[in-house]
């Protein structure tokens, strides 16, 4: 009987409910699997994505895109991880006046 007890108090204090797990976004999932960039450098470079700009050095895009997804991923955006591979990035020095 007293085994009984315990195991009731022990799922009354847990609830005995599970809630439901939250689904990663796209932004948090790229940022988490993309983190291994290659130690090269090609220069800076800037990428804007739904209202968040990054700029870093970077090995073709790799750690700007890293960034921009752990930027994103903090912001909580709900980003697919075409829309990151896919954003707007252009060298910084680049001028568009002559």
């Amino acid at each position: 009987m007293r085994r009984m007890s315990t195991l009731l108090l022990l799922l009354t204090a847990c609830g005995g409910e599970t809630t439901p797990t939250e689904t990663m976004s796209d932004a948090c999932a790229w940022e988490e699997e993309r983190g291994t960039c290659p130690s090269c450098s090609d220069g800076e470079v800037t990428c804007t994505l739904d209202g968040v700009e990054v700029t870093s050095g970077t090995c073709g895009s790799c750690q700007v895109l890293w960034k921009l997804a752990s930027e994103l991923c903090a912001a909580g955006s709900d980003v697919t991880t075409e829309e990151i591979e896919g954003a707007d990035c252009t060298d910084p020095t680049w001028s568009t006046s002559d």
